[in-house]
C-alpha cells in the first residue's frame, strides 16, 4: 500500500518504517538492526513516565511540584540561578522552559561531560529567564525529570518504565544509557525497535489505552499534545511537520498533528484525523528528506 514511500526511504539510511491507519498496520524492515538509540524520542517516554507517576500520586502538586528540593545535595554557585530555581516546577521540565537560553546535554556535550555530574552542570549553567517564560529546545530539563522520577519511585527511569509502561505494551527488550551517577539519561539513549516504538505512538493516538487497557490517563495524554509553549524560531511552514509549538515532550503542528523526532531520522508521528501513526528509525543525518517522503501520505 505504501510502496511508493518505502521506495523513497530505500534511498535514505532508514532501518524500519511502521505505518498504521485505522486497524491496519504495515511494518517495513529495510535494514535488520534490532534495537536502536532513538535519541530525543527518549524524551517522549520520559514524559509518559512522569504522567504515570503523577497519575499514581507520587507528586501531591502534580505538574506544579517544585523541583529544587530534589537536588538539595547540589550547591548552586550563582545566586541568580538559585532565585530562579526556587520557582521551577515539573511543568517547566516537560515544556523545556526552565530558563536556559541554549541547548544543553546534546549527545556531543554528554560525551564531553561523561565524568562530570550532569545535574550539577545543568543547575549551575546560567539561567537567564524566569521558569516558564522562555522556550529553548534542550535535553537538560528532561534529564532532571529522569532524576526526579528515580528519586520519588526508588527505581531508575528504565526500571520504572519497564514495569509501568513497556511491559503493559508487550515490550520486553529495551535499554537506556545511564549517566555516571546511575540515572537513565531520559533525554536520549533509549534503545528500542521500530515496531515497539510504534506502540508508543498508538498509545498517544488512543488516549492512553492500548489493547483495551488503560496505561495512562487521557487527561495526561491531552496535556502532552496541547501547546504550552510556542516556538517561532523553530517554525518553518515549508516543512512537512512544522514545529509550531511544544506540549509535554511533543512538537505540535498548527493542524493538530503532533510528533517527536530524534537525531538521525527517527520519528513518531501522529495524524489524528486519519487515525494514523508513522514510526521511523534509521541513521539519516539530513532529516528533511525523511519527512518529505511522507508529505503525500500525511496530506492526501
Amino acid at each position: 500500500m505504501y510502496d511508493k514511500i518505502i521506495n523513497k526511504m530505500k534511498e535514505l539510511n532508514i532501518f524500519e518504517v511502521v505505518i498504521s491507519e485505522g486497524e491496519d498496520i504495515y511494518d517495513y524492515v529495510l535494514q535488520k538492526t534490532g534495537k536502536v538509540n532513538v535519541h530525543s524520542i527518549s524524551k517522549l517516554v520520559t514524559g509518559l513516565c512522569m504522567g504515570i507517576a503523577i497519575d499514581n500520586d507520587y507528586f501531591k502538586d502534580g505538574i506544579e511540584e517544585p523541583i529544587f528540593k530534589y537536588f538539595s545535595e547540589i550547591t548552586i554557585k550563582d545566586k541568580h540561578n538559585y532565585e530562579f530555581l526556587k520557582h521551577a516546577k515539573i511543568k517547566h521540565l516537560l515544556t523545556l522552559t526552565l530558563g536556559h537560553d541554549e541547548m544543553l546535554l546534546g549527545s556531543e556535550q554528554i560525551k564531553k561531560l561523561k565524568d562530570h555530574d550532569l545535574a550539577e552542570f545543568v543547575l549551575n549553567y546560567p539561567i537567564l529567564y524566569e521558569p516558564g517564560n522562555h522556550f529553548v529546545y534542550s535535553s537538560a530539563p528532561v534529564y532532571l525529570a529522569s532524576i526526579i522520577i528515580s528519586k520519588v519511585t526508588g527505581k531508575s527511569l528504565l526500571e520504572y518504565s519497564k514495569s509501568n509502561l513497556f511491559s503493559k505494551l508487550g515490550i520486553n527488550d529495551v535499554d537506556w544509557i545511564q549517566s555516571k551517577q546511575g540515572y537513565s539519561l531520559g533525554c536520549t539513549g533509549l534503545k528500542i525497535t521500530g515496531r515497539d516504538l510504534h506502540k508508543i505512538g498508538m498509545l498517544l493516538l488512543n488516549d492512553g489505552i492500548f489493547e483495551n487497557e488503560k496505561i495512562i490517563s487521557k487527561n495526561w495524554v491531552n496535556s502532552m499534545r496541547t501547546i504550552h509553549a510556542y516556538s517561532p524560531s523553530y517554525y518553518d511552514e515549508k516543512r512537512v511537520l512544522p514545529k509550531f509549538g511544544y506540549g509535554y515532550n511533543l512538537w505540535i503542528c498548527k493542524n493538530g498533528n503532533y510528533f517527536c523526532d530524534g537525531t538521525a531520522g527517527q520519528y513518531v508521528i501522529v495524524v489524528p484525523n486519519k487515525k494514523m501513526v508513522i514510526t521511523i528509525v534509521g541513521d539519516q543525518k539530513d532529516m528533511a528528506p525523511v519527512t518529505e517522503c511522507l508529505r503525500e501520505v500525511i496530506y492526501k
